[in-house]
């Protein structure tokens, strides 16, 4: 299941869950509820490498992945670099 459906439907999961405890009327509730989880779900497609199913850290597949071959301080975390090449490509 892709990132963004899954957070989806945990936010509408969650919601269902803390329905009770609101003092907002039903409508006003889920569409805060709906609203909320839409805004998850295309902040989690906004991420780099998620929509993807890959990580969001370059690192992760580039071919320089390894102390021997790569001295930026960004590494093992970089999320942008000039010398990323993709492993095994």
């Amino acid at each position: 299941m892709p990132r963004a459906v899954f957070t989806f439907a945990a936010a509408i999961s969650i919601a269902v869950l803390l329905r009770p405890f609101t003092p907002l009327p039903l409508p006003i509730f889920w569409l805060l509820a709906v609203g909320v989880s839409l805004a998850l779900a295309f902040a989690v497609r906004a991420v780099p490498g998620f929509s993807r199913g890959r990580s969001a850290f370059l690192c992760d597949s580039c071919k320089y992945d390894d102390p021997r071959y790569c001295s930026r301080p960004e590494r093992p975390n970089a999320t942008s670099c000039p010398d990323y090449r993709r492993a095994g490509g």
